[in-house]
C-alpha cells in the first residue's frame, strides 16, 4: 500500500474515533472564546442594556438551535430556531436591511453560480446536525 493512502486511512480512523466519542457524550456544545463588545452611548443597544440596569448583555448562541439573551443570570430571550426557519428570517430581514442594488447583485452572482447559496447552506447543516458550537457576545456599556 502506499505512505499516502496509509496515512489517509490513518486519519480518517482517527476522525471516525473522535466524532464517536464526541456522539457517545451527546455531543455537547464545544464552547467558543467570548467575545466582548463595548457599546457607545447612542448605540440602539446603549438603550437596551440601559433599561435592563445592567452594565452588560449576555448573548449565547449554540448552533443547535438554542439563542439566549441573560442579564445577571436571569433570562431575557430565549429562541429556538431550526435552518428552515433561521433561512427565512434571513431572506425576510435582507429585503429591509440590503440596498436593492445589493439585492440585484447577489442575485445574479447566485443565479450564476449556485455554489453561493450551496455553500452557506451545507456549513449550516453541518454545525446544526453535526457539530454544535456555543458563541457567546458579551455587550457592556463601561
Amino acid at each position: 500500500m502506499r505512505k499516502i493512502l496509509k496515512l489517509l486511512l490513518i486519519i480518517l480512523g482517527v476522525i471516525v474515533i473522535a466524532y464517536g466519542v464526541y456522539f457517545i457524550l451527546g455531543r455537547p456544545a464545544i464552547p467558543l472564546p467570548a467575545y466582548h463588545f463595548k457599546v457607545l452611548e447612542g448605540n440602539q443597544l446603549y438603550d437596551f442594556i440601559e433599561a435592563t440596569e445592567s452594565d452588560e448583555v449576555t448573548i449565547t448562541l449554540v448552533t443547535n438551535g438554542d439563542i439566549d439573551a441573560i442579564v445577571d443570570d436571569t433570562n431575557l430571550a430565549n429562541i429556538n430556531y431550526t435552518p428552515k426557519s433561521l433561512n427565512t428570517t434571513v431572506a425576510l430581514a435582507s429585503k429591509y436591511v440590503i440596498p436593492v442594488k445589493t439585492q440585484n447583485t447577489i442575485s445574479t452572482i447566485s443565479k450564476w453560480c449556485p455554489c453561493v447559496r450551496i455553500l452557506p447552506n451545507l456549513v449550516e447543516n453541518f454545525f446544526y446536525h453535526v457539530i454544535r458550537l456555543r458563541l457567546t457576545f458579551v455587550f457592556g456599556v463601561n
